[in-house]
């Protein structure tokens, strides 16, 4: 574990019942990579994919968009909702409420808001926190009365808060550390109290005893229990019985204007939050550094697009979709390469869940009552992952793994819907991985990759590598400038090699060279160097594996260079100069490129390289005789905006074409040059080449986008992968070697 020695801000006040604390040194962590139990994906009825996931102390429950909730785990107050109580339910077991748009887990109960503005509530009640002043559980929903309008919920350990169209906010159940937020001294109220007014958003969790909300201008306000420095207003012990005004800034160089939230996370001791203006999350209270009285930066976490707070773990998920936790809690974190294509989490007491991309569910942690709802009962009674795929709602992927399909030049690679990984196409150097070399129109499978063992493939131009669950890296095919990784030049492979790479949680490949990130924040590249692009100085091939200098978060390879993403948000490249704005020149160690501060993601290809900013701002610099750049410029060498499109959440680059999914937009553009047909606009006319953007034909809502060459690839949620473009060598999978000029499905 890496570690560094910082000192944050120094506070010298003081008043009765507060501590303040002074010049307080934490350390930042590296994800922890202590064994962990690894996440398990479950398995409902419900004909689609999950939407919300809620924990409670020892409970879960999951929200399909069909608007039926499923519930799991320890269920003796009733907080599963069934009619009954019992001493757990080990797998999701679904409700009679229907309509319901969110759902939430307290300590020991639950609620739904459903789509006509009312709030059900079920579980323990001791405190009112039903909503219910009898005080006795509810084993089934029960309405609260009082509310309507209401637009969202959310749940504490003892206490429930609900928000109101017009921006009211009202909470009911505990206040014995002033959790109701109403100024009132009495130990509970079972019916909704005023917070407030002129609120957007109100949070809380479920081992919280204390909660905030964000007003219309994007300020925070706290209240509640104060033992850790959770409210962030400068000091521990105690607590707020109303709404305390927590300034959140940039810095404290800048004390001038605070910055706007959109959102928070609360935990029993530590609150997170995002900012308006980046992906820097802000953090208070205890987490992965000491006790932080006011609200900091979490540098270390840019990028980050989700955040979760549990009972000690503090959780982010990755611009893509990598889950790391950090915390007290060892050996209830998933480990580093079990979760991917995540984009919700949610921290119990001491475990988790998380939905990915495509709605699958997984669990990790304690399970002492069932609550990761595998089946079983207790810790490590599931010794290893399911072999056969299950998903959340019956739509089948691969477990323990993302939704996955790489193009290249020639041939790709995909994982199928068993878990087990496939490659069409060219084969003259094993590229295919199934140990001979014949080519194939037709998905092969790759030997020694078995179901649900691999958490990513990546395809090169003559070779392909995959990343293992257990962050192990495999390569195969041509090894002409060592891009196999095993230390000699020359010849070929035709079945999977291990590569001396460890803790391994990303690939990128570029046409003769290899990069992969660990768990650590390494970067280590092998294969041709000609421009410094797999990061040694002599510029010669490098068959082993080359550590890059600096810390990174993400990383993507084109032909001939390689950029990663550092801590800070800062893209950083090395390789040939043309490639990343040196002209003639080239850099065998990382140069900083300029674009705007909170870089999330970096896409290379043979000459063209795109990165999407925080929020969402896509930069893109390279080759622009196909107009991939939309400008006039013929050849920029500086990073260009491409605001014709606006904001996006994932963009492909291919040989001279570019293809991205705008943030308004479920389904890719793409435009450039069609000379392959991939374009993906059913166009068949080869000379076409545009500079506008256009909707790809006939896909459906697509989760995952990949592009290399003259080829992109869209997953959707119909769990089918479609290719178009350039399909010479059969590299589409579908059967046959006609290019086309709209996605169509790969054969399984």
């Amino acid at each position: 574990m890496k570690a560094t020695t910082r000192f944050r801000h120094v506070f010298l006040h003081s008043n009765a019942g507060r501590v303040a604390l002074a010049a307080i040194p934490f350390l930042a962590l590296v994800p922890s990579t202590a064994k962990a139990e690894v996440p398990q994906p479950l398995t409902v009825s419900d004909a689609s994919v999950g939407r919300t996931i809620a924990t409670g102390a020892e409970h879960a429950c999951a929200l399909a968009p069909s608007g039926i909730v499923y519930c799991w785990g320890r269920n003796d107050q009733g907080q599963l909702g069934l009619g009954f109580t019992s001493s757990q339910e080990s797998v999701p077991v679904s409700l009679g409420l229907t309509d319901v748009v969110s759902v939430v887990a307290g300590g020991q109960h639950t609620c739904a808001l459903r789509s006509d503005g009312t709030v059900w509530c079920w579980g323990a009640n001791p405190k009112g926190q039903l909503g219910d002043a009898n005080l006795s559980p509810k084993t089934t929903p029960s309405l609260v009365a009082g509310l309507s309008n209401i637009r969202q919920v959310t749940a504490g350990k003892r206490t429930t808060c609900a928000l109101t169209t017009g921006g009211a906010a009202y909470c009911w159940g505990a206040n014995d550390l002033g959790q109701l937020g109403a100024g009132l001294q009495s130990a509970y109220e079972p019916a909704p109290q005023l917070v407030g007014t002129g609120f957007r958003g109100v949070y809380s969790g479920s081992s919280a005893n204390h909660s905030c909300a964000i007003d219309g201008s994007g300020w925070v306000y706290c209240w509640g229990d104060n033992s850790a420095g959770q409210l962030g207003n400068g000091f521990t012990g105690g607590f707020e019985d109303s709404p305390e005004f927590i300034p959140v800034f940039e810095d404290f160089l800048n004390l001038e204007q605070p910055v706007a939230v959109t959102t928070i996370a609360v935990g029993a001791e530590t609150t997170l939050a995002f900012s308006a203006e980046g992906s820097v999350p802000y953090i208070w209270g205890f987490g992965p550094y000491t006790y932080n009285t006011r609200p900091y930066p979490w540098y270390e976490e840019r990028g980050a697009v989700a955040i979760s707070v549990g009972n000690e773990p503090a959780c982010t998920v990755s611009s893509y979709g990598r889950a790391f936790c950090y915390g007290r809690v060892d050996g209830h974190l998933p480990p580093p390469n079990a979760l991917q294509n995540a984009t919700t989490l949610s921290e119990g007491a001491e475990f988790g869940c998380a939905v990915t991309a495509v709605g699958d569910v997984y669990c990790w942690g304690n399970n002492d009552y069932g609550q990761l709802g595998t089946g079983c009962v207790g810790d490590g009674c599931q010794a290893a992952p399911p072999t056969i795929p299950v998903a959340f709602g019956g739509v089948a992927i691969a477990s323990n793994s993302t939704p996955d399909v790489s193009t290249s030049d020639y041939h790709s690679c995909f994982k199928a819907a068993d878990g087990a990984v496939k490659c069409s196409g060219y084969n003259a150097s094993g590229q295919l991985g199934n140990g001979t070399t014949v080519s194939s129109t037709s998905p092969v499978d790759v030997v020694g990759l078995p179901a649900g063992s691999t958490a990513q493939v990546v395809a090169g131009t003559y070779h392909s590598c995959a990343l293992k669950v257990d962050g192990t890296v495999w390569c195969w095919g041509r090894n002409n400038y060592g891009q196999i990784g095993v230390g000699t030049l020359g010849g070929y492979y035709t079945t999977p090699q291990q590569v001396p790479v460890s803790d391994a949680v990303q690939l990128s490949l570029g046409k003769y060279h290899a990069c992969a990130r660990t768990a650590h924040a390494d970067v280590y590249c092998w294969g041709l160097n000609e421009g410094g692009q797999s990061g040694a100085a002599n510029l010669a091939p490098q068959p082993s594996p080359v550590l890059v200098d600096g810390d990174y978060r993400n990383v993507g390879v084109g032909q001939f260079h390689s950029c990663a993403v550092d801590y800070y948000g800062n893209l950083k490249c090395w390789g040939r100069g043309s490639s990343i704005g040196l002209g003639t020149n080239q850099a065998a160690t990382p140069i900083t490129v300029p674009l705007p501060a909170g870089t999330s993601d970096v896409r290379a290809s043979w000459q063209n390289t795109c990165a999407i900013m925080g929020n969402g701002a896509l930069y893109c610099w390279g080759r622009n005789v196909e107009s991939q750049l939309l400008t006039s410029n013929p050849a920029p060498e500086s990073p260009v905006q491409i605001g014709l499109i606006g904001n996006v959440s994932q963009v492909a680059v291919g040989a001279q074409s570019i293809c991205a999914q705008p943030a308004w937009s479920t389904k890719p553009y793409c435009w450039g040059a069609n000379n392959e047909l991939q374009l993906g606009q059913n166009i068949t006319d080869r000379t076409l080449v545009t500079g506008n953007p256009g909707l790809v034909s006939n896909p459906t809502y697509s989760r995952s986008l990949s592009g290399h060459g003259k080829s992109f690839c869209s997953f959707g949620t119909d769990g089918d992968t479609r290719c178009w473009g350039d399909n010479g060598e059969g590299q589409l999978g579908i059967g046959s070697t006609a290019d086309q000029a709209a996605p169509t499905p790969m054969l399984p």
